[in-house]
């Protein structure tokens, strides 16, 4: 209610623009302070509304080129046996681990993510913990990293996986330039 409404309205139409529901699912709404300039050349601080995708907007647009099928992510702890097959000229995990005895964030040592394409090549992304944490150091929503750790690193990882995806421009732009902003989350 308190934020600016244009950019309220812009942030809606870009969900549109990109066929996402900013329901929590798919994309969400979040409100920044941004820092312009004001009539008289000072600068001034508004709350704006932007959109940023989430994991099943992330994999839905993906997954929506008929290219590939699934695409996923999933985050290592410590402890958890990862490891990388390339011998069959693709890039396949295998990752083993007891879903109910998973550790917490702070023993996460890496994230991966995985694409099928069609004809049934298997490509993997990884990142250490140290990448993601350069990913976080440069993030503007900082207090949803700390609530939110895991889903954002696989957001991350599925972010460069992307890079390499054969998808459009407009799947690109959705995926890649939308998340962190220059601006201060509210």
């Amino acid at each position: 209610l308190l934020a600016d409404r244009q950019s309220f309205m812009g942030a809606i139409l870009m969900c549109a623009q990109h066929g996402v529901t900013p329901d929590g699912n798919e994309a969400t709404l979040q409100v920044y302070n941004t820092k312009i300039k004001g009539p008289d050349g000072k600068d001034a601080w508004v709350k704006k509304v932007t959109y940023l995708p989430m994991i099943r907007g992330i994999v839905n647009r993906v997954e929506r080129s008929g290219k590939i099928r699934p695409f996923h992510a999933e985050v290592v702890y410590d402890g958890e046996a990862f490891s990388l097959d390339l011998s069959h000229g693709d890039r396949r995990p295998a990752h083993t681990f007891d879903p109910m005895r998973r550790g917490n964030d702070d023993q996460i040592v890496g994230a991966y993510s995985v694409a099928r394409y069609s004809d049934g090549v298997v490509d993997c992304e990884v990142m250490p913990r140290s990448e993601i944490d350069k990913v976080m150091a440069v993030a503007k929503t900082k207090n949803v990293w700390d609530g939110w750790f895991s889903e954002k690193a696989k957001v991350a990882v599925m972010k460069r996986h992307s890079k390499r995806l054969p998808l459009s421009a407009e799947d690109m732009d959705f995926i890649l330039n939308r998340d962190e902003t220059d601006f201060e989350q509210v």
